[in-house]
């Protein structure tokens, strides 16, 4: 064992704690530079002294010492100058205290009760419109929107302008057949062809099944072509780009979250037609019919005119399935564009209430909230039937969809006799 003494542990905490020597292991040289340097630091202290208070924000500022370097124990912190004076209140305030005191007054209500009544205020629902009967209703007509008031989401104050205002833009923006017969490059009156606008159709259809979408996006797609084509020619095989863009419209409109690409409305136009487009023909036809359209794109759609028709009839959902399935498959027929979509939707509900045999269903409500009565929208109800009673066999999409026992398979009801509508 080696003779050397053992260091006790708190021994070498001892050597380990006594101060460090700054100028150990530098030359003379070195430490008369850092002298120096020190007392230089002490020498501008008096002006740092002059120019800090100016540097400083009030109520503080720093007193220093000349005699000996900054240290931290030294900095003393205090009141450049007394505080300011509370600032009167603003007139503002003393106005809405005066007016608080007077309410209380008038009132006779404690200040206690008049701070619960204002912090519970914003819980009532305040109407600030009372509810005004629709003109010309008769005694015998229920009244939808008075019987919902209670429901928020109706908004039966507005419902009854809404539609009526809805009814106006539809006679605005009439179509008429005649504007959609146009003059190709030739000087040659063209038209697309009931086959190919019935072909386009479905495929729409189809595209709303694969993606989820709702049923408007459709119906607004439709009406988005019809008022395009009837400023401008479409040549063959760009009818197919169109109708791409129009559902692309659609759904950025009514989705919430839109969950088509256009990639992929060009990825099924390739598997159904065989044609190629290009992302950058698709944005330039959307940003040419926005255009056209003077970025007018909310028009009234028939199915809106349907729901609102079957809630104030108050239908079951079986009837507005079947109302719904014979309103999509107008959509096919070509020379149907020319009517109104109030009297398409109001011709759909009938021949519904008549399929299902609903004797009575339409009565004074339905015709006071429609607008038609059963003898004007007969002719209709006729066309109607022959059409879902003919409707091609080549394009089964819609009645494929509405076969589905998610719309209690109305599809699957037989159209009526002639002698029975």
């Amino acid at each position: 064992m080696s003779s050397s003494k053992k260091i006790k542990l708190t021994d070498h905490f001892k050597i380990a704690s006594k101060p460090r020597d700054p100028f150990r292991n530098i030359s003379n040289q070195q430490q008369q530079q850092q002298q120096l340097k020190l007392q230089q630091q002490q020498s501008s202290i008096p002006q740092l002294k002059a120019e800090l208070p100016t540097l400083l924000e009030p109520p503080f500022k720093v007193q220093l010492s000349q005699s000996q370097p900054l240290s931290q124990s030294q900095l003393q912190f205090q009141p450049s100058q007394p505080p300011p004076p509370p600032q009167p209140p603003s007139p503002l305030k003393i106005i809405v205290e005066q007016e608080e005191k007077e309410d209380l007054q008038n009132n006779n209500s404690t200040t206690k009760q008049h701070k619960q009544q204002q912090q519970t205020t914003y819980r009532q629902p305040i109407h600030h419109n009372k509810y005004i009967t629709p003109p010309g209703k008769k005694g015998t007509v229920v009244d939808f929107d008075k019987n919902n008031l209670s429901n928020i989401f109706w908004e039966s104050h507005y419902a009854w302008d809404c539609f009526e205002y809805d009814r106006k833009q539809e006679i605005k923006f009439k179509i008429h057949r005649e504007a959609l017969s146009q003059l190709d490059n030739n000087n040659e009156l063209t038209r697309l062809s009931p086959q190919r606008w019935a072909e386009l159709v479905d495929w729409l259809v189809t595209i709303q099944i694969r993606y989820g979408l709702e049923h408007e996006p459709v119906f607004m797609a439709v009406k988005l072509a019809d008022h395009y084509l009837a400023h401008k020619f479409v040549s063959q095989d760009q009818d197919i780009l169109l109708f791409i863009v129009t559902i692309l419209i659609s759904a950025k409109f009514d989705e919430r979250v839109p969950p088509l690409l256009i990639s992929d409305l060009i990825s099924q136009a390739r598997k159904q037609f065989g044609v190629r487009f290009s992302k950058k023909q698709v944005v330039s036809l959307e940003i040419d019919l926005l255009n056209t359209l003077n970025f007018h794109i909310r028009y009234p759609l028939s199915y809106g005119f349907l729901r609102r028709f079957a809630m104030c009839t108050r239908s079951d959902i079986r009837t507005i399935h079947l109302a719904r399935y014979i309103l999509e498959s107008s959509l096919m027929e070509y020379e149907m564009i020319d009517i109104l979509d109030s009297k398409i939707a109001a011709g759909s509900l009938l021949l519904a209430f008549k399929m299902l045999h609903q004797t009575g269903a339409w009565n004074d409500t339905a015709e006071y909230y429609t607008g038609y009565n059963e003898k004007e929208l007969y002719p209709l109800v006729k066309r109607l039937n022959e059409l879902i009673t003919v409707l091609s066999k080549k394009r089964t999409t819609i009645r494929q969809k509405y076969r589905h026992e998610s719309f209690k398979e109305v599809a699957r009801i037989p159209p009526l006799l002639n002698e029975q509508i």
